[in-house]
């Protein structure tokens, strides 16, 4: 089928709304042949099946920007939201070492007394004390999410978390065990 008469060229909004309708009917699954057919009949210009190829190089082309931006965005967000993780995990590493304080209360009323003990960190009635096996591991987790996150190989190897927990003890704090009460 012969095409029209090349006429006017198409303004930048003209070009941007093929675009769409072209990413629309390439997503159908139609030909570029039968793109330019129904572009050009809509149309006060005519585009070829070579234009048409053209256009949808720079739209696939714009596919795949934006789809990398966004991938990277969302890389990104997620290694800030882990290594929030990360200092929150370290700070209650940090708490779980004030040492405890044991606060006697009395109460009277009448010709009773009554004590109640309670055990606190320094100055604040903090989180529970949390077994440094459970903050290590969570450090190992968010670890292996950024690993995970920038493609590379599990770093962890139980040598690896055997090696901390020695480094742990050695600096002399104590590894509470969670099954123990």
């Amino acid at each position: 089928m012969p095409t029209k008469n090349p006429g006017p060229k198409r303004t930048k909004f003209e070009r941007d709304r093929d675009f769409a309708v072209m990413a629309k009917f390439y997503l159908e699954g139609r030909d570029q042949t039968e793109i330019a057919e129904i572009l050009n009949a809509d149309r006060p210009y005519a585009l070829s099946q070579q234009t048409i190829s053209n256009d949808l190089k720079a739209v696939r082309k714009d596919w795949l920007n934006t789809a990398v931006e966004n991938y990277d965005r969302t890389k990104e967000i997620e290694l800030i939201r882990i290594e929030e993780d990360e200092k929150r995990i370290l700070d209650a590493w940090e708490l779980s070492r004030i040492p405890r304080k044991t606060v006697t209360i009395e109460t009277r009323s009448d010709d009773t007394t009554e004590r109640t003990v309670q055990e606190k960190r320094g100055d604040t009635d903090a989180l529970p004390p949390l077994p440094s096996g459970v903050l290590l591991s969570a450090l190992d987790r968010c670890r292996a999410r950024r690993c995970a996150i920038l493609g590379f190989t599990s770093y962890q190897k139980s040598e690896d978390l055997n090696a901390a927990i020695w480094l742990v003890l050695q600096a002399g704090y104590e590894i509470s065990d969670p099954t123990r009460k």
